[in-house]
């Protein structure tokens, strides 16, 4: 604290009484020795089994261990610090502090993938609605295309109709007059009748042979039903493909084989199966090398290679 601070905290009343002291008196203070006494029921733990890898008291050790050889913690306690066993965990508690580390880099990985996999899919289904519509655009295009046709024959049909009807009325209207009984009479009429036969078949095949083309075309809406049932169906546009994104790390093969790792292989050699057992004695960001018990020389492994598969840990 500063002087100010110091000087706040002895307003309060329970802190009134505390003693402050400075950086220096503070690093020449023996350590509590209480607070490296752990008890078990009342009792301090003092012995290790190193058969069981277990700790207690003299009552566990008497009760449970006695034939294990136990040994004083006091004894072992001295060096632990700068012995293999606590750097071991040590390092066993560094590697999983850093595999939590890659596990958060991971899920903020998962989350980043996640959304851009769902924009990606957002997208996609935007693209094959657009492309939808636009097919049913061009569709319908189409089919007014052939509407619009469909009608301009019709109205040239139409036309060609009018002008057969027309000379059809002078022709019959010619032949009317002629056989008008108030006009023509006796010979005049008889005259007139036998000239109408031949001109009434000329008209009758000239109608005969214009009737023909005479037919207007028209026209009826057909829906595609298959087209409908496909709409109507549960997911007519598509569907949604789920893939798992891992956010847990995993353990590499670079951690399984490290220096000193024993390791068996087994083989086929002239039909007969065999295991030759190893210790890795190298290890680099990309391989790592066996050095076999039983072969003179050794086999470097790519880490990423599906090879190590093979291997087997001792």
């Amino acid at each position: 604290m500063c002087t100010t601070c110091f000087r706040y905290h002895l307003r309060v009343k329970l802190c009134r009484n505390h003693v402050f002291l400075s950086l220096d008196e503070f690093s020449t203070l023996p350590l509590c020795s209480g607070l490296e006494d752990v008890k078990h029921d009342n009792e301090l733990i003092k012995f290790y089994c190193r058969s069981h890898d277990i700790v207690g008291c003299g009552d566990c050790i008497v009760l449970g261990h006695t034939s294990c050889k136990p040994e004083y913690i006091s004894d072992l306690a001295k060096s632990f610090k700068d012995g293999d066993t606590y750097k071991s965990i040590a390092k066993r508690l560094a590697d999983l502090e850093k595999q939590k580390t890659d596990c958060e880099h991971e899920i903020d990985k998962g989350k980043y993938e996640c959304e851009k996999m769902n924009d990606k899919a957002l997208k996609g289904l935007r693209d094959f609605r657009t492309e939808i519509n636009k097919c049913l655009d061009e569709a319908e295009s189409k089919l007014l295309s052939e509407m619009k046709m469909m009608r301009k024959e019709n109205t040239v049909t139409k036309a060609k109709i009018e002008a057969v009807l027309q000379s059809f009325t002078s022709e019959l209207q010619e032949v009317k007059q002629m056989l008008d009984t108030q006009l023509y009479r006796d010979n005049a009429l008889f005259i007139n009748a036998v000239n109408c036969k031949s001109k009434l078949t000329d008209i009758e095949k000239m109608y005969e042979h214009s009737s023909k083309d005479m037919a207007l075309k028209g026209l009826k809406f057909v829906r595609n039903d298959q087209m409908l049932a496909l709409l109507k169906s549960e997911r007519p546009v598509g569907s949604l493909q789920f893939c798992q994104i891992e956010c847990r790390t995993k353990e590499t093969t670079k951690q399984k084989f490290c220096v000193g790792t024993r390791v068996r292989r087994h083989g086929i050699s002239s039909s007969r199966i065999y295991t030759s057992p190893g210790t890795v004695t190298k290890v680099t960001d990309i391989t790592f090398t066996v050095k076999w018990d039983f072969r003179v020389n050794d086999t470097t492994y790519n880490i990423a290679d599906d090879n190590t598969d093979k291997l087997k840990i001792i």
